[in-house]
């Protein structure tokens, strides 16, 4: 058979060799293979095999085309951002800009070499704009993991405007790179972004497959693809396991996954296998591996909980860039000759407790336009006195602002996304102890304003040894 052909084993319509349902069987054994030469150790190696021969794991594994593409690869953070433009963003409308770079084999490149794969990846970008954003569905699997409570005008945008459609565009530059761009309300346009460059990842890798086979008569099948990833996977949760560190960790991986499955498998793995995991920030990974628990019995919300753990989602660079655009001018007004300041930043951090509350575990993300100007920023601008009102009245039992806080004050945790970690933290660190400095010189140190060592997250860990780096 070609490397173009269908596969003959009865597969369905849409189905070729490199990517077609998974053979369950092989898909366990391969693993098995990849893990051990990856160096995992027999128990975590078993623990895989084990996972794969269960009964959730073949469930997982058997999941048809239809079944994986039916949902959003959506983070845990939209909902909550989705909250602050149903309430305050409402006529707001949004490009979102997909500008795939540093890709190993970049758009341009399959429409060039694979037509028939890139025509395949715009159908299924196309089909992103059909799907149903928020069901009853995805409202129970938030209330359970992720105690949000859906607000019906929340619901009600997302039954009207759905999911953006997605354009490609080519860029008028030396590579004829292309950019996706999905228009439409602040929340039409964020369902699209997270599982376009899920299905970029997809395609990317496809297309790498489909290449390699042309020129080599080589076929990486996708089952031998997910085995792959999956002995990978095995041998770094081991190395993970092996260091002696006291960070969480949780898993933000839905945009970067290859394979929908793999994701699933994944998450399952990671929730019982893994030290200090405390969950993952993907609603798709919750709603299909919740599904599965359910249909083996597992009925009661708090045990489905020990299962999986929580989905976890902090803030969103998307609510800086749409306030930055609407509200500019502010920044630059507050500035004056000696350039803008971080007011548009921080108004959306409001924003964000002003809709959703959770005080308590207030988190800054403050890379969006620059973690230093951020920073400064956040130490000379205090809280406006409308919002402690608001926080007062909407949440009485959360953490209270102190009238006269500094909007430092307010932030418990700090998100570091991108940067020197360990130049940004120290950053972090030494304005808080600046700020505490403050305090005991205006003699302020009873009003419970910031003494706790703010705590600190790195969102963009890279591999084991970027892990151990952070954890020195």
């Amino acid at each position: 058979m070609s490397c173009d052909g269908v596969d003959d084993r009865g597969c369905d319509a849409w189905e070729t060799w490199d990517y077609c349902g998974l053979n369950v069987n092989r898909l366990k054994l391969r693993a098995v293979h990849y893990a051990h030469k990856a160096g995992a150790s027999a128990e975590t190696t078993e623990a895989l095999r084990a996972m794969l021969d269960s009964k959730i794991g073949r469930k997982i594994a058997s999941l048809s085309q239809q079944q994986l593409f039916t949902e959003l690869i959506n983070d845990a953070y939209k909902p909550k951002m989705h909250k602050i433009y149903s309430s305050f963003l409402r006529g707001a409308k949004v490009d979102f800009a997909l500008n795939v770079r540093k890709s190993p084999f970049g758009l341009k490149r399959i429409e060039q070499e694979d037509p028939d794969l890139y025509k395949q990846m715009n159908q299924s970008m196309a089909d992103i704009a059909r799907i149903q954003p928020l069901n009853d569905s995805i409202e129970e699997v938030l209330k359970t993991f992720y105690s949000f409570d859906t607000p019906k005008i929340m619901r009600q945008r997302a039954d009207e405007h759905g999911v953006a459609e997605v354009k490609w565009m080519e860029m008028d530059n030396a590579d004829g790179s292309h950019i996706g761009i999905a228009s439409g309300t602040a929340e039409a346009a964020s369902n699209a972004e997270t599982t376009m460059t899920q299905l970029v990842q997809e395609y990317t890798i496809r297309a790498q497959v489909r290449a390699l086979c042309k020129k080599s008569g080589i076929r990486i099948d996708r089952t031998e693809h997910v085995a792959n990833s999956l002995g990978h996977l095995a041998a770094v949760v081991d190395q993970l396991n092996s260091l002696d560190h006291p960070l969480k960790i949780a898993l933000f991986a839905g945009r970067r996954s290859s394979d929908r499955a793999y994701l699933l498998l994944q998450t399952w793995f990671c929730a019982h296998h893994l030290n200090n995991y405390i969950g993952s920030s993907s609603i798709f990974a919750f709603s299909h591996l919740s599904r599965a628990l359910e249909e083996e019995g597992v009925h009661k919300p708090a045990d489905r909980i020990e299962e999986m753990g929580r989905l976890i989602g902090t803030h969103a660079h998307e609510v800086m860039s749409i306030m930055q655009h609407l509200m500019s001018n502010y920044d630059d007004e507050a500035g004056g000759k000696d350039g803008p300041v971080q007011i548009c930043g921080l108004l959306a951090h409001l924003l964000f407790l002003r809709a959703n509350g959770g005080t308590e575990y207030a988190t800054a993300l403050s890379d969006t336009f620059g973690s230093h100007s951020f920073v400064a920023a956040a130490m000379v601008t205090r809280v406006p006195d409308e919002f402690v009102q608001d926080i007062q009245e909407l949440y009485p039992d959360d953490r209270q602002i102190q009238k006269d806080a500094m909007m430092f004050d307010v932030f418990k945790t700090w998100r570091l996304d991108s940067g020197d970690y360990c130049k940004v933290a120290e950053m972090v660190v030494s304005a808080w102890e600046a700020r505490c400095q403050q305090l005991d010189r205006q003699d302020r140190g009873a009003e419970g304003l910031p003494r706790q060592r703010p705590a600190l997250m790195h969102s963009n860990l890279k591999d084991v040894q970027h892990v151990q780096e952070v954890a020195k």
